[in-house]
């Protein structure tokens, strides 16, 4: 088996709003939120001499907060104990100004911290009391999203963790002072991750957080996705398909994004076949064929598309609509 667990280093926006966004880079699902916030990953049993993430608890998606807690002696989640946990924060972060920044963290224990893939700082160790750490510089872009991992754990005593960062209000010039500020909310959205793992280039497992139970994939004839077990065979969730792609019965809730036929199906019900938009319930593709799209052996041109090279039995019509393409097996 393999995977891929890289992601991208930057989005670029227009203006400031962002509506749900799903990445795929790899073998990697990365799924953006829409309201601002952060996404949790916690973990129990977590060793202070490691950097790990042994026992995987749950994911808590905390809209419109920044990262900034006081848990005190008190657990950080419903039924967690209070002591020997981690969690590892993830989110795409905005910057409001082009300039160098330093990301300071105030806690108590350990922390790791990672910006656009670049570790930054990491002190994966115990403290008696709270600790601020300031990160290496690292220069973002205003109108990007980078993204923004913080990991921390607390093992014994009380929990703490702030998150904030360093830079020029004014950008590059340098007539003005660098600032701390608490990194706002309304600079960070929520960002989940589903790493898919392959065999014979088809998907055949998935996990949804570092250290996350292993979900094994099944699929039907056509490739779709219709079965998913735990790790001990237990039936999760199971799906059935009408020949056009819609689904006539299901038990459970599919965990995978990819469905009939082994493709994307988005929120809204419509099924990504390679550059056109399908939705099963009308058995019709959305959008009109693209010009010169090759799809396997399959042009796509103003006319039909063609198949296995020229296959046009009227020499003319070729070269309108029809063009030889040697390299296609034949």
């Amino acid at each position: 088996m393999q995977s891929a667990s890289s992601s991208a280093s930057a989005i670029q926006t227009i203006g400031r709003r962002l509506t749900r966004l799903t990445l795929y880079v790899g073998a990697t699902e990365i799924s953006i939120g829409a309201q601002n916030g952060i996404a949790g990953e916690y973990h129990e049993d977590v060793a202070p001499i490691s950097y790990t993430f042994p026992a995987y608890f749950g994911t808590v998606i905390s809209p419109n907060l920044p990262i900034s807690f006081g848990w005190g002696a008190g657990s950080p989640i419903s039924g967690m104990g209070a002591t020997t946990w981690s969690v590892r924060y993830q989110a795409m972060i905005a910057p409001p100004v082009s300039t160098s920044y330093q990301f300071i963290v105030a806690a108590d224990d350990g922390i790791a911290l990672a910006v656009a893939n670049t570790p930054l700082k990491t002190d994966w160790v115990t403290t008696n009391g709270v600790v601020t750490r300031t990160s290496s510089s690292i220069y973002l872009e205003a109108g990007k999203l980078y993204p923004l991992t913080l990991s921390y754990f607390n093992y014994t005593g009380t929990g703490r963790l702030l998150l904030q960062w360093r830079y020029n209000v004014c950008g590059d010039d340098e007539m003005c002072p660098r600032r701390i500020f608490v990194v706002p909310a309304s600079a960070l959205w929520p960002m989940t991750q589903k790493t898919y793992y392959l065999f014979g280039g088809s998907r055949v497992a998935m996990r949804t957080a570092a250290g996350g139970p292993l979900t094994y994939l099944y699929g039907d004839h056509l490739g779709s996705a219709s079965l998913t077990a735990d790790a001990s065979g237990v039936n999760i969730a199971e799906q059935r398909y009408k020949p056009y792609g819609e689904v006539r019965w299901s038990s459970g809730t599919m965990s995978s994004s990819f469905g009939f036929t082994g493709q994307r199906t988005s929120s809204y019900g419509t099924i990504f076949m390679f550059a056109r938009e399908y939705l099963p319930s009308l058995g019709r593709f959305l959008n009109a064929r693209l010009a010169g799209i090759a799809v396997g052996c399959a042009v796509m041109r103003s006319a039909a598309p063609r198949q296995r090279g020229d296959r046009s039995p009227h020499p003319a019509r070729r070269g309108a609509g029809w063009s030889r393409r040697p390299a296609c097996a034949r």
